[in-house]
């Protein structure tokens, strides 16, 4: 997991249920996908994940479909919010591209469970 630092108590509480309690100057550790708000705070990464014991990071995909899904809810949640164009297809007004979720999860998701991610995403909006 990565170690971030933030310069003011907070408390984050992330749509996944994760949470970290932040003190101010105190080094933290947080799963990636929290990596976006953490800097959007503020904060900034100053220890990258640790290589697992055969040398790679090993697979940081979540084990159920349920885990998956709830997963890349939150980082459109967060990529949509932060409003980079970059970040989102069709000059901001589509979804979020590949490459932003795939950084934002830690983990490439399958292109079938991303597109019916995203037209739940789309229907909690509308709703």
């Amino acid at each position: 997991m990565p170690k971030f630092i933030l310069n003011r108590d907070y408390d984050l509480v992330s749509k996944l249920g994760a949470s970290v309690s932040i003190k101010k100057n105190e080094p933290f550790f947080a799963p990636p996908f929290l990596q976006r708000e953490i800097e959007n705070l503020g904060g900034e990464l100053i220890e990258h994940d640790e290589p697992g014991a055969d040398g790679g990071e090993g697979d940081k995909t979540p084990a159920t479909a349920e885990e998956r899904k709830a997963a890349m809810l939150a980082a459109f949640d967060v990529i949509m919010n932060a409003g980079n164009k970059a970040d989102i297809t069709e000059g901001g007004k589509g979804h979020p591209t590949q490459k932003a979720l795939s950084r934002d999860l830690g983990w490439t998701p399958d292109a079938k469970e991303r597109d019916a991610a995203w037209a739940e995403y789309v229907k909690g909006k509308k709703a």
